[in-house]
């Protein structure tokens, strides 16, 4: 979901007001307008707690005004450096040089776009981000990759080698949840998943990493990693600690 705030006045200038803004920014799925006023300073505000990838901004025409809509955006973005916004596009036909250097020294991304354009602003705002989510992807999964390895090589040190049949297991359902984006649960989400991946029944993967888990539990090296572990673990909670490790 790429986060927008909109800041503009109402003005009688062709092929630019805020609800025609809003409206062709949200006619693209993945767009949410966190923000749609013509006072920067509250719509700042309100949106502090939301991560912000982006400020479309209409410039006031007054100079003094305008000035003061870029100092704000350069004082919330270092004051909230977490939560945006990270990009900021200026609707002006004129590049303004006091614009660009604050917003570069404040680390935020700048583009101007022309009045004339505005009917294909989501576009625009797709096309900027596009790259970035490509990106932030593949990061994702190359992370995933790296824990993936790294969780293979804890487990054999655990006794659980690739040859034992909870091995993939295992590996599958910490990434899972791990990584998923919502809270999972091993019976009821993730042994269907791996039984309708690797063709077996959900009691055949269940006894598979109930041995696998059996033989964790008796595993020194686990018990110096957990020493307050000293029960039998079960499933779950094999897969639950494994994927609350970050530095496995």
């Amino acid at each position: 979901m790429i986060r927008v705030i909109i800041i503009a006045n109402q003005t009688k200038e062709r092929n630019f007001k805020r609800n025609h803004l809003k409206q062709e920014i949200n006619r693209l799925n993945g767009f949410a307008v966190e923000a749609l006023s013509s006072n920067i300073e509250i719509a700042l505000y309100a949106s502090r707690n939301s991560y912000i990838d982006m400020l479309i901004l209409k410039p006031s025409e007054s100079e003094r005004i305008y000035k003061n809509q870029i100092d704000a955006i350069a004082r919330f973005r270092k004051t909230n450096p977490e939560s945006g916004p990270r990009s900021v596009m200026i609707i002006s036909e004129i590049i303004s040089p006091y614009a660009c250097t604050a917003l570069s020294d404040a680390n935020v991304l700048y583009q101007f776009v022309s009045p004339r354009d505005a009917d294909g602003l989501a576009d625009k705002v797709l096309d900027i981000f596009e790259i970035q989510i490509r990106e932030a992807k593949k990061e994702k999964e190359e992370i995933k990759q790296r824990f993936a390895e790294k969780l293979k090589i804890r487990l054999i040190s655990f006794g659980v080698y690739p040859s034992c049949a909870g091995f993939k297991y295992i590996v599958d359902a910490v990434i899972l949840m791990k990584f998923s984006p919502g809270k999972l649960q091993l019976t009821k989400d993730l042994y269907p998943y791996m039984s309708k991946k690797y063709g077996k029944s959900e009691a055949s993967i269940e006894r598979a990493l109930r041995i696998a888990t059996a033989t964790v539990s008796e595993c020194q090296e686990w018990k110096k990693l957990f020493p307050g572990h000293t029960k039998k673990l079960t499933n779950s909670e094999l897969i639950a600690l494994l994927a609350e490790i970050d530095a496995i």
